[in-house]
């Protein structure tokens, strides 16, 4: 999905609508995982990824199920590297696994020297925006310290309109994870980028898992419903140019 140029004006505050209506339907977008669209996007591409450990205690478990995304990244990127906050993580990557390019580094005050001159495609941010406080802030640094560095930028950001969270609605209950700090819609995920100084390109549904069972019933029901309602999937994927 794209947003209009005229949309674009109010990400910008130029123009106002105390109850501006936006469309966030489009029933072409392909049901996809989180991680395919992802690996789609880094293909044959310089890659920077941003909080590539993901937790330690589940690091095993999901290079063994084929789940861990900086393993993906690192096999269809031209060249792969990461960072995180995570030092012990770091370290059991490396002594366990051999993987050397994931560095240490707060990437909003750490020097960043192990970027080199040359110019990267794109930095990704998965699954990290919502346990942030001061998102806008974030943004706004991460911008300024990689737009020299970096030519586009994707993020994940778990989708407010979920179908997930409208039944959960109904029960009269919310499930979070209880570190998550905030929940995002297309419109607010645009307009938080643009403020930021970002180009937001395309906003894509995608789900974080889909049954790979044809023969269940409830998941053939589902994958149909996903297919024809887009914006109930439970996240969103933001691509941007710097």
């Amino acid at each position: 999905m794209k947003f209009s140029e005229e949309l674009k004006k109010y990400f910008l505050d130029e123009k106002f609508d105390s109850a501006l209506k936006v469309s966030i339907a489009d029933k072409k977008e392909p049901l996809v995982e989180s991680i395919s669209l992802l690996k789609e996007l880094a293909c044959h591409r310089r890659v920077i990824h941003i909080g590539a450990v993901d937790h330690k205690d589940s690091i095993d478990r999901k290079i063994q199920k084929g789940n861990w995304l900086h393993q993906h990244f690192m096999d269809v990127a031209q060249e792969c590297i990461g960072i995180d906050i995570n030092k012990e993580g770091i370290e059991y990557l490396k002594e366990h696994y051999g993987i050397e390019k994931i560095y240490y580094a707060d990437v909003l005050q750490d020097d960043l020297s192990f970027l080199g001159s040359a110019r990267w495609d794109i930095a990704f941010l998965p699954d990290v925006l919502e346990h942030i406080p001061d998102v806008f802030s974030f943004l706004q640094k991460f911008h300024s310290r990689f737009k020299d560095h970096c030519e586009y930028f994707a993020l994940t950001v778990p989708n407010a309109f979920c179908l997930r969270n409208i039944v959960n609605a109904f029960k009269g209950i919310e499930k979070i994870n209880s570190d998550h700090k905030y929940w995002f819609t297309p419109y607010t995920t645009g307009k938080l980028l643009s403020m930021a100084g970002f180009d937001v390109k395309e906003v894509h549904y995608v789900m974080r898992g889909l049954s790979k069972s044809k023969k269940k019933l409830e998941d053939r029901v589902k994958n149909i419903f996903f297919r024809a309602k887009p914006c109930l999937r439970d996240t969103i994927v933001a691509f941007c140019k710097f």
